[in-house]
This record gives structure tokens, sequence and C-alpha cells, in this order.
């Protein structure tokens, strides 16, 4: 079925419906709809939706889905997701060729060439990727900063890798950045961090240190604290033993 000019115009492949200038033209493909002008124009892939200017334009992977103006222009994989203005490797040179790639969000993904197994949600988010895998961006510009650096995984509104080759960073929260290898949670206001329910300002390093980042005296052994609370200064250490009920031991260089 074909509505608009040139819709399906040289299609030879079957089941298909094209709405719009030229959707579907020369497409080859089989089980195609496409909505949008130049939608699947080219197209050779098999059981592709392609809605929206553009979308699928030359798409040559099976299964494809690409919804928004450019959305899997050029792709050549099956199963590329792209959902959102130039996505899933629509804006670099020659197309997406990752496989399991899903983009979802305003340019997310779009110069993805050869990154498997990426998965992008959210406005510009992995937006400069190109041949990094196993990514995991969700948030407005998150992990808008890798390039070749994969198995990153953030999450929130600019949450970022440090650099462009970053491999193996966790990030969950706003506008923060982490480098290889390294997990790192809050905000850049961030004063307090909860792990398993038991509140605590630390950093955990690898092998057998705990640091408590920041010193406090109690004001007296009736201070505020909750049970198994501890805190430090130059002099002592502080355990709440009850609800405000403090203990402490002296410490000493030795």
């Amino acid at each position: 079925k074909a509505v608009g000019a040139s819709a399906l115009a040289g299609n030879t492949g079957t089941v298909c419906t094209a709405i719009g200038v030229s959707a579907g033209e020369d497409n080859t493909g089989l089980n195609v709809c496409a909505f949008g002008s130049t939608a699947a124009q080219g197209n050779s892939g098999n059981d592709v939706m392609a809605i929206g200017l553009e979308a699928c334009l030359l798409n040559t992977g099976d299964y494809a889905t690409g919804v928004g103006t450019g959305a899997c222009g050029a792709n050549t994989v099956e199963g590329a997701v792209g959902i959102g203005y130039f996505t899933a490797g629509a804006g670099g040179a020659g197309g997406n060729t990752g496989t399991g790639l899903t983009c979802i969000g305003y340019l997310a993904g779009t110069k993805n060439t050869s990154g498997a197994n990426n998965t992008f949600v959210g406005r510009g988010s992995g937006d400069l990727v190109t041949t990094a895998g196993n990514n995991t961006f969700v948030g407005f510009d998150a992990g808008d900063r890798p390039t070749t650096g994969g198995s990153n995984i953030c999450i929130g509104s600019n949450a970022d890798t440090s650099a462009a080759s970053t491999t193996g960073a966790i990030v969950i929260g706003v506008g923060i950045t982490a480098a290889s290898n390294e997990t790192l949670i809050g905000t850049t206001s961030c004063t307090k961090v909860t792990l398993n329910g038991s509140a605590a300002n630390v950093v955990v390093n690898p092998g057998n240190i705990i640091r408590i980042a920041t010193t406090k005296t109690p004001s007296s052994a009736a201070d505020t604290g909750t049970t198994g609370d501890i805190c430090w200064d130059s002099s002592y250490i502080y355990v709440c033993t009850a609800t405000n009920t403090w203990k402490r031991v002296a410490i000493s260089t030795w």
C-alpha cells in the first residue's frame, strides 16, 4: 500500500506500507512500514519500522526500528532501535554497524559506528561514542564525553566519565565524573552517602582500608547520636553505643 508521490516507487519487497513522499522508494526489504518523506528509502532490511523524515534511510539491517528524523539512517545491523532526531548512528560516518544498539532521545548515540551493546536513553546521551561498546547511559547528556571508552555506566543528568577513553566507570548522580574503574555516587554538593541502609560519610578503598573523610567531635558523652555511629578527631575515636550515648578511646603515635 502506498500513499504519496513516489511512495514505494521501484519497490520490490512484499507486504510493505509507505505513506509520504518517496517513502519506501527503491525498497527491497520484506514487511516494511514507512511513514514520512523518504522514510525507508533505499532500505533492504526486512521487518523494518520507519517513522519520520529519512528514518531508516538506506538501512540494510533487519528488525530495525527508527522513529524520528534520520533515526537509524544507514544502519547495517539487525535489531537496532533509534527513537529521536538522528539517533542510532545516523549522524556518524557511514551509519551504525554495532550490534545491540538502543538509542532513545535527541541525538542519542548519533555517532555510534561499531560500538556494540550500547544503550543510550536521554537527550544527547552517548552522542560522541563511536567504537566503544557495552556502555549504558541514562539521562540528559549522560555519557556525552566517551568516544572509545567502553563498559561504562552513567546514570543522571550530565553524569559522565572523566575522559574520552575511560573504561569501567560507574557514575550515578548529577554533574559528576569518574575515572576508569572508579565508582562515584552523588552530586557535586553531596555530603552524605548511605550504603545498605547504614548512614556513613566514608570512602571504601580497594583492600582493607575504610576512610572516614572528615573529623567530628561529639560535644559531650550525651551528644546526639545513633547506635553504631563512629567518628574521630586528632585525639580520640568515638563510638555511639546507645542512643545519645558516646564512648571514646584515646589514640596516639607509635
